[in-house]
């Protein structure tokens, strides 16, 4: 997969989050980075929701906390599945 992802074209995207415009290059398409973009946009605003006091930086800290959380469980499902259809086969 590492060598599919580094054959993907970079793409600049502006996009909106917190509230900041932002200039995001990535690899993907525009709408791929968007989404992304949108994913953490959510992502902040319920962290604000939920703590309405906690400064702006804390709350993007956390909402990456969460991020990286959800994507750490799906990487072990992940490796747990893998482990599964090697058993399997």
């Amino acid at each position: 997969m590492a060598a599919e992802r580094s054959e993907t074209p970079w793409v600049k995207v502006r996009v909106r989050i917190d509230g900041d415009e932002l200039a995001i290059r990535g690899q993907g398409t525009e709408e791929y980075v968007r989404e992304l973009a949108r994913i953490v946009d959510s992502r902040i605003e319920r962290v604000r929701r939920s703590h309405p006091n906690l400064p702006r930086h804390h709350a993007a800290i956390l909402a990456c906390m969460y991020l990286a959380d959800e994507a750490y469980k799906l990487r072990q499902e992940n490796k747990e599945l893998e482990k599964l259809l090697e058993e399997a086969r």
